[in-house]
């Protein structure tokens, strides 16, 4: 039975704290996930904490994606767990916007100050990484990511990219994702 590891917890809590106001939501994607029992006494100090368990069609309801994922590409991606928690994050900051983080983020302060905005955590050749986002419902770079995503996806599925997260760079180090985000970087509302 899968279970969220120390850090994993540490990230959820921290962002807990600093987010009182706000629901952390905690997608999974075991049905029998088992939370360490001191899950059960913070989960009461941190009522903003939402385990749910994920349904991958339910999630993309209401995106490009939806249609695409019945298509089957996903199955047959060379990097499917990566690529599912990719597809999975560019639809909740369409859908829902607000804040994601990556579950080893580990939040010293509160980020609700923070406007449009892409964290990297890892930036090459291969892609970029965005550990960090925070967007509004249906910004204009997050449907432009989904779509990407949808024209590129045998590119991005079975060429052998990286955790692209939807961004990719051809041989001059661009694309038109790279410039959205690189447009989300710089404060574009």
């Amino acid at each position: 039975m899968p279970m969220l590891s120390p850090k994993e917890l540490c990230a959820i809590e921290s962002a807990a704290l600093h987010h009182p106001h706000r629901p952390v939501v905690v997608a999974v994607n075991h049905k029998y996930l088992q939370l360490p029992t001191s899950v059960a006494k913070w989960a009461k100090i941190y009522p903003n904490v939402i385990f749910t368990q994920l349904d991958i069609n339910k999630w993309l309801e209401g995106t490009v994606l939806l249609p695409w994922l019945s298509k089957g590409l996903l199955d047959r991606s060379l990097y499917k767990i990566s690529h599912t928690s990719d597809i999975l994050r560019f639809a909740t900051m369409y859908k829902y916007g607000g804040l994601y983080m990556d579950t080893d983020v580990i939040v010293l302060r509160s980020m609700d100050d923070l406007g449009n905005a892409v964290g990297l955590q890892e930036y090459t050749r291969q892609g970029a990484v965005p550990g960090i986002m925070s967007f509004r419902k249906h910004h204009p770079i997050m449907a432009e990511c989904l779509e990407e995503l949808v024209l590129r996806s045998e590119e991005i599925l079975f060429m052998g990219f990286v955790r692209t997260a939807g961004v990719t760079l051809d041989s001059q180090g661009t694309t038109k994702q790279g410039q959205v985000l690189a447009k989300a970087k710089t404060g574009l509302r």
